[in-house]
């Protein structure tokens, strides 16, 4: 073999090598997503069924690495959505393991509500809120929680997700929630993490296990290969709800709100050793910035005195519950309520809204009434050389440029994190290239 032929092939080996190490989970970056997909069955949020297949279609084409979704409240949902992102995302999470992507759901044979206490709730839904009935289920619902509380406590959480996601009025009034139902109403918090890269340590929370809510709340967490320990959640909100309704230790949806925080932050401190975890999903709660309303400020600022921050909220500032979406109802005012919390001192390469195009569903609705949020997370091998100071790149009470509506969400830049990843793989090729060279000569 000549000199030639020689050093072909030890550069050809070299830069195979390069590719590999570059390519190795502790040199790669992650697009991390959170979305509030609003798949609410009863047309809470309009379009359930258009908007569900319009979501499988994008998600299908997604370019994130990790997903967490909130609000796919039913288990054929969840089966469905699995089975139109499997390529995409080959690994994922849910609160039941069982059923396979792509078939239909076992149903349930024992009714979701017991029929005496049904007929006892329903007697006080007649005589007091029957004037609510033409409005719809959840016009009618709430008006139960003011004025039939006592009876709606003593139902089952399966019968209460049940009468909260019948559709048609007629159904709720002929009680069909006291029959073998044709849905599987087995709660699933509504939560679902997607992955690219293997998951495992996977884990389920419900943070009240032991009492009755309007609906279940809870978190996925699972370790991601590369990443590190990830958290997805979707925390209580008083929403439309004209009533506390919930666990009797609290007497407010502020005190349920605060305490599923601090369930949260107490599993995954920010001052864990090894990769720090990341906070991912609707949490109800954000700043006051602006012209952006506060949720649950004092739940935000216990994540923010646990030692994480929001990138996209000190870079973006851009609304995630906005009065401009067309499916959002029961609001006056934009939030940021969407977030992926990461530890003080990490510093991302990249911050947006996604999922944002108005005109995504039919060319005329938005996917939800939620927008994404999606953050570029450091490499491992870069995680940790960014410093210790938590890095606030918009000064608290900097107005943000919240009202744009742009199709892809707006970017920043750190400049950081991508400069010292490319510069690391064009020095190590630089030099297994020399080395290539030098063995070569070596070798003749």
């Amino acid at each position: 073999m000549d000199l030639y032929s020689r050093n072909f092939l030890l550069l050809l080996c070299s830069v195979l090598l390069c590719f590999h190490w570059c390519s190795s989970s502790s040199t790669r970056a992650f697009d991390i997503v959170t979305f509030n997909t609003g798949l609410t069955p009863n047309n809470f949020v309009r379009r359930y069924q258009a908007r569900k297949e319009a979501l499988q279609s994008v998600l299908a084409n997604s370019s994130a690495d990790v997903m967490c979704l909130q609000e796919i409240w039913l288990q054929q949902d969840i089966l469905d959505v699995l089975n139109a992102t499997q390529r995409q995302f080959p690994y994922s999470h849910r609160l039941d393991p069982t059923g396979t992507p792509g078939q239909q759901v076992a149903i349930p044979q024992t009714a979701p509500c017991q029929v005496a206490r049904l007929a006892a709730f329903f007697q006080c839904v007649n005589a007091s809120c029957s004037q609510y009935l033409p409005q719809g289920v959840p016009a009618t619902l709430g008006c139960a929680l003011l004025r039939c509380d006592s009876s709606m406590a003593a139902l089952s959480q399966q019968c209460i997700i049940c009468l909260s996601f019948i559709n048609d009025i007629i159904d709720f009034v002929n009680q069909v929630c006291s029959s073998p139902p044709t849905v599987n109403y087995d709660t699933t918090h509504g939560l679902l993490l997607l992955s690219k890269y293997p998951l495992t340590n996977k884990t389920r929370h419900t943070y009240h296990p032991d009492s009755v809510l309007l609906l279940t709340r809870g978190y996925l967490a699972a370790e991601i290969d590369g990443l590190g320990p990830v958290a997805c959640t979707h925390l209580s909100t008083q929403s439309s709800f004209p009533k506390y309704f919930g666990p009797s230790e609290f007497t407010s949806f502020e005190q349920l709100h605060e305490n599923e925080t601090q369930q949260l932050l107490q599993a995954f401190p920010a001052s864990q050793t090894g990769n720090p975890p990341v906070l991912v999903g609707d949490f109800n709660h954000g700043p006051h910035l602006g012209n952006l309303a506060s949720e649950y400020r004092a739940s935000h600022e216990l994540v923010l005195k646990a030692g994480y921050y929001s990138p996209y909220v000190d870079e973006v500032g851009n609304c995630t519950w906005c009065t401009s979406n067309a499916l959002t109802e029961f609001t006056n005012a934009p939030s940021i309520i969407d977030h992926v919390y990461v530890r003080n001192g990490i510093i991302v390469s990249g911050a947006k809204r996604v999922l944002d195009n108005n005109k995504a569903v039919l060319g005329l609705l938005p996917l939800s009434d939620h927008y994404g949020v999606q953050l570029t997370y450091p490499s491992e091998t870069t995680r940790f050389s960014q410093g210790t100071q938590s890095p606030r790149g918009t000064p608290q009470g900097t107005e943000p440029s919240q009202g744009t509506e742009p199709s892809q969400g707006t970017e920043y830049s750190r400049g950081t994190e991508p400069s010292q990843g490319s510069t690391a793989k064009l020095l190590l090729a630089a030099f297994l290239v020399q080395m290539a060279l030098i063995i070569g000569q070596w070798l003749l």
